[in-house]
């Protein structure tokens, strides 16, 4: 049976060992350490107590007779591979988790390591495919599943990686590749944007995707423009950071700024004339309706804000 799932008053869903003290609003990890010792660790919400959890699993992982004799589970596994990722971007560390708490850990990762099979593996994303999983969400998950095995093979705890080119076999044996991104044509861009600068319907989030279109930047970096960004008189856009939704939600805001990975990621771009019009009319818009006061890690002057005066999301752009 399946174990019973729990969530803390903010419907965060709380992992084995994890609990939350209403009597003081702290978050609390309780677990074993090598000696059999019951300890505890706290923190004030969710986010910190996983990133207490990761380091202190990876220190446990070095002193574990039982990581050395592989009496772990795969959830085991990948939690001690993640507290080796210390230098990864906080949101990347954030998504990795999300997709193997979603896709792995109830229905996959229970069994002790050296228990998986190469056709476990195999079965399993047919599995999550025949439920209409998508064949990018098992490349996701490959990426995480096959170096924790390696892991294990590295340390001399396996022989083998189950996991080993899964992925690929599993794409050949079902004939299954990569889909083919097509742009728009021509004809079926200028269908698309008549439609949203006439449409009634596409009043609140017109501006939007204008810019979207007219400029080429990627949804995070554009929901994440602020006021200062824009240039008026010189008609330029500067792109020095993006907006990221934080898949594991704390108490509090959701959000966080994300620089570029690499200097390329910082630029200045032109304003066709119909995306000049449309920050300004957006402009104009807050102008007499308010400026809005959200703040994200202690920056304000958002430009796209929705009616409930909060920031748009790049999965759901309603207003």
């Amino acid at each position: 049976m399946s174990e019973k799932l729990r969530y803390d008053p903010f419907g965060n869903q709380l992992h084995t060992g994890e609990g939350f003290r209403n009597k003081d609003h702290l978050y609390v990890y309780r677990y074993k350490d090598s000696t059999g010792k019951r300890c505890s660790i706290y923190a004030k919400d969710i986010y910190e107590l996983r990133s207490k959890e990761r380091d202190l699993l990876g220190i446990m992982k070095s002193i574990s007779d039982v990581y050395n004799r592989g009496i772990i589970t795969l959830n085991e596994a990948f939690d001690f591979y993640m507290g080796t990722k210390k230098s990864l971007r906080k949101t990347t560390i954030d998504n990795y988790h999300y997709t193997f708490d979603h896709f792995v850990r109830d229905r996959f990762g229970k069994k002790i390591v050296n228990q998986y099979k190469r056709t476990d593996i195999l079965f399993f994303y047919r599995s999550l495919y025949d439920n209409r999983i998508s064949i990018g969400t098992l490349d996701n998950i490959q990426t995480l599943i096959y170096p924790t095995f390696q892991m294990l093979v590295d340390d001399g705890i396996l022989s083998f990686n189950p996991a080993n080119n899964a992925l690929k076999e599993f794409r050949k044996n079902h004939n299954l590749h990569h889909g083919i991104r097509h742009a728009l044509t021509e004809e079926q861009e200028t269908a698309f944007l008549d439609y949203v600068r006439n449409a009634p319907e596409c009043a609140l989030w017109r501006n939007l995707l204008i810019i979207l279109f007219g400029t080429g930047m990627r949804i995070g970096e554009c929901l994440g423009l602020l006021w200062d960004n824009i240039d008026f008189e010189e008609r330029t856009i500067t792109i020095d950071h993006s907006i990221v939704t934080l898949r594991e939600s704390t108490v509090g805001c959701p959000y966080h700024i994300s620089e570029p990975k690499t200097e390329s990621g910082i630029r200045t771009i032109p304003m066709i004339d119909e995306v000049y019009n449309a920050f300004l009319d957006e402009y104009r818009r807050q102008e007499e309706a308010g400026w809005s006061n959200i703040a994200v890690e202690g920056i304000t002057g958002f430009i796209f804000i929705n009616k409930e005066d909060r920031l748009m999301s790049g999965v759901n752009c309603r207003g």
